[in-house]
């Protein structure tokens, strides 16, 4: 039996959640495109420590930022 396909409504609320989600979780970061593109760039196999040159933020940054991203999904 093939799951039932979800509504237009229901995918733009599942977008403005997450969207409302990772804004949150970003928001007490203070440069929050510094570190999204971090999470987007180690995500992609990018190495920590070339980001962390690129960017200009430690590794333990971009670790807490990963995590927050990963549960924002969840």
């Amino acid at each position: 039996m093939k799951p039932s396909r979800p509504s237009a409504e229901q995918i733009d609320r599942a977008d403005l959640i997450l969207h409302l989600w990772h804004h949150h979780a970003l928001s007490r970061k203070g440069d929050k495109s510094r570190l999204k593109r971090g999470v987007y760039l180690k995500a992609n196999g990018m190495h920590p420590q070339k980001i962390s040159h690129i960017l200009g933020i430690n590794s333990r940054q971009l670790k807490r930022a990963q995590d927050e991203a990963s549960l924002d999904i969840v």
